[in-house]
């Protein structure tokens, strides 16, 4: 892994947005890294201590080389893991040739039963969920590009089972009704 990598014109733009939308405490730290299977090529992301928070808490976000989504996630501890889960949702986008729709819910097979991380699922929601990251558009342009600003939350096994057996607006009442935590583990 690579914490000090060469990034291009449009990832430092969206750097730069991350940094003045989400208030971000200096410095942040850019990472490079590949993921495991047959696709060899390498996933940027950003963490940055989030500076408007009560509690201790990190942006991650990654700063896109095949799709044009920035995919997001609060997390109060395992920043790399996070960075990592989310480049799995950039190559998954990658692979399907079109953006991943708000409220897509991607499992994760390997959760195991004894830990926090991963979830056992991530939904993706607007940015505009989260009062936490400021005035972060949900589009915008940069650099000539059109980029989206996805957000994805985490789902317990019983969030989960909601949006499976009674849909995705018993599982949003749900949320509400539990004031669901947008951080990761």
């Amino acid at each position: 892994m690579n914490s000090s990598p060469n990034l291009n014109e449009l990832q430092n733009s969206i750097i730069v947005l991350l940094f003045e939308q989400a208030k971000l405490r200096d410095p942040v730290t850019p990472l490079e890294f590949a993921l495991s299977g047959d696709f060899d090529g390498q996933f940027n992301a950003v963490i940055g201590d989030l500076e408007n928070v009560d509690q201790a808490g990190f942006l991650v976000a990654t700063l896109p080389r095949y799709t044009s989504t920035v995919f997001m996630a609060l997390t109060k501890r395992c920043e790399l893991e996070v960075a990592k889960l989310l480049a799995n949702l950039e190559d998954l986008e990658r692979e399907n040739v079109k953006p991943l729709p708000f409220g897509a819910v991607i499992g994760h097979p390997g959760h195991p039963a004894v830990t926090e991380f991963p979830p056992p699922a991530t939904i993706l929601m607007p940015v505009t969920i989260s009062g936490v990251l400021g005035s972060i558009p949900q589009v915008t342009t940069l650099g000539g590009q059109e980029i989206r600003f996805v957000m994805a939350l985490p789902l317990s096994q019983k969030e989960l089972e909601c949006r499976n057996t009674q849909g995705h607006d018993a599982m949003i009442d749900m949320f509400e009704q539990d004031g669901k935590s947008l951080f990761f583990a």
